[in-house]
């Protein structure tokens, strides 16, 4: 939609397309965590569906008053009344709820100092992330949906294991994997929003949840590779905010090989390694389905029975050099930039296993979310 559109708003009620900062009911809405339907943006500046005086005249031309219709002297016999047709449903494709999920929580991007003010965007994305092995620091902000994944053990001491991404401001995408732990049992607690594990010094906001209810992808038979892909819901909605903030799902089944993506996680910084207490990214490359497939030929056929699968894997690695995701980076997102809506990550694969992490031209196996895109929304987006 385009400034001046007519919309209706999340309540049906008819609108105009407005700058957010042109719109006083809309920001007087922010103010109360209600956030306005978009219609899009300019520049980095949302344009929302604008309601009553502020939106302009939103009713549609009076009518002029036609002239009375003189009676007729003899009462002709009325028509048959047709029969009602039946209004057909929106039908909502695959990905949509998706779709529209994420600029609705890509306006959690936009900080506003006063009622009436114009939204600063506030976004923590570094466009260039080095090519390191171990991975770089990651910055405030900058992957706002990262999450870890914690075991308790018997003296109530949580230990973080795995990661994972907020995906709504109640699930988690995870790997199936990262539920349970032979040595802790099943995963209890999820944390979102922090940097360095054992610091209160790094100007993050942590919000801490326990697991209401796990998810695990009806087709995911252990210990095969395939259907790695597991959800988790909070015990209560986490408050979004430009340091708390979920990702968006890649819906397109297909990789585009000129993106570079970007894993992050506390994983082990090398090979058998102790594991990070600070998270960190690292940029990897696309493998085509037939490099991947060959690297992992020497696989067990218990856990690839048919191979890797190019349309619910994908692979990625380093030709050159030695960088990958490594053991404790496992349920962690394989990310791209978004071009639109501003400042998110489209969620493009889920780590799931590898050879060894670090090695030239051996690739890590991603669960490839696109294929489950179906699944996540009838679970995560009921409605």
């Amino acid at each position: 939609m385009f400034l001046g559109s007519y919309c209706t708003d999340n309540s049906q009620r008819a609108g105009v397309c407005q700058l957010i900062s042109e719109c006083p009911s809309a920001i007087a809405a922010l103010q109360n965590k209600v956030f306005p339907k978009t219609c899009g943006f300019q520049g980095k500046q949302p344009i929302v569906c604008c309601v009553g005086n502020d939106g302009g005249d939103v009713n549609p031309p009076t009518q002029p008053t036609p002239a009375p219709i003189q009676k007729p002297t003899t009462n002709p016999t009325p028509p048959p009344t047709p029969k009602p047709t039946p209004t057909q449903p929106t039908t909502l494709r695959v990905g949509d709820k998706s779709k529209a999920k994420c600029k609705e929580y890509a306006q959690h991007v936009y900080v506003y100092a006063a009622s009436g003010s114009q939204g600063v965007a506030d976004c923590g994305i570094i466009q260039r992330v080095p090519k390191i092995v171990g991975g770089a620091p990651v910055q405030l902000k900058e992957f706002p949906h990262m999450a870890l994944l914690g075991f308790e053990d018997e003296n109530n001491k949580i230990s973080w294991k795995c990661g994972g991404s907020l995906i709504s401001d109640q699930f988690i995408l995870t790997a199936t994997q990262c539920l349970f732990s032979s040595e802790y049992g099943d995963v209890k607690h999820v944390r979102v929003g922090d940097l360095q594990i054992e610091s209160d010094q790094d100007d993050a906001q942590p919000q801490d949840f326990t697991v209401l209810e796990k998810f695990i992808h009806p087709d995911y038979k252990k210990p095969s590779g395939y259907n790695d892909i597991a959800l988790l819901k909070l015990n209560r909605k986490a408050e979004l905010n430009n340091f708390v903030r979920p990702a968006c799902l890649e819906t397109c089944s297909t990789v585009n090989f000129n993106y570079h993506p970007i894993a992050t996680g506390w994983g082990r910084t090398a090979f058998l390694a102790e594991t990070s207490t600070t998270l960190l990214k690292v940029t990897l490359e696309y493998f085509t389905h037939t490099e991947c497939d060959d690297a992992y030929k020497s696989i067990s056929k218990r856990r690839l029975s048919k191979g890797i699968d190019d349309t619910s894997q994908v692979c990625a690695g380093s030709r050159n050099e030695s960088k990958d995701t490594c053991q404790g980076d496992s349920g962690g997102p394989l990310q791209i930039v978004n071009k639109e809506p501003y400042c998110t990550y489209n969620i493009v694969g889920i780590t799931s296993f590898g050879k060894a992490c670090g090695f030239v031209n051996v690739p890590g196996v991603y669960t490839r979310v696109s294929n489950y895109i179906e699944w996540i929304e009838g679970i995560v987006w009921p409605e």
